[in-house]
């Protein structure tokens, strides 16, 4: 099954040469999420990983990412809560 999106963010034009349909609501949220370094540290830590920025990186766009489906699910966009 395919995660909701939310849809088209911005509206896009399409040109015969340009197909992008544009960033979708749920990577505009996800981009909009602010988790702090140290607590996304101290999840990876919890989690089995490491200081190391990689698995550091992976906490924070994950948690961005649940974030943004739980505004996606609360806005009605997504009925899977």
């Amino acid at each position: 099954m395919k995660k909701n999106d939310g849809g088209m963010a911005f509206p896009a034009w399409f040109t015969p040469t340009d197909h992008s349909p544009g960033m979708s609501l749920r990577d505009f949220f996800a981009a909009k999420v602010d988790v702090p370094w140290d607590v996304a540290e101290a999840i990876a830590l919890i989690g089995g990983g490491s200081k190391k920025t990689a698995d550091i990186a992976e906490v924070v766009a994950v948690l961005r990412y649940k974030i943004a489906d739980a505004m996606l699910a609360e806005r009605g966009g997504d009925d899977s809560k």
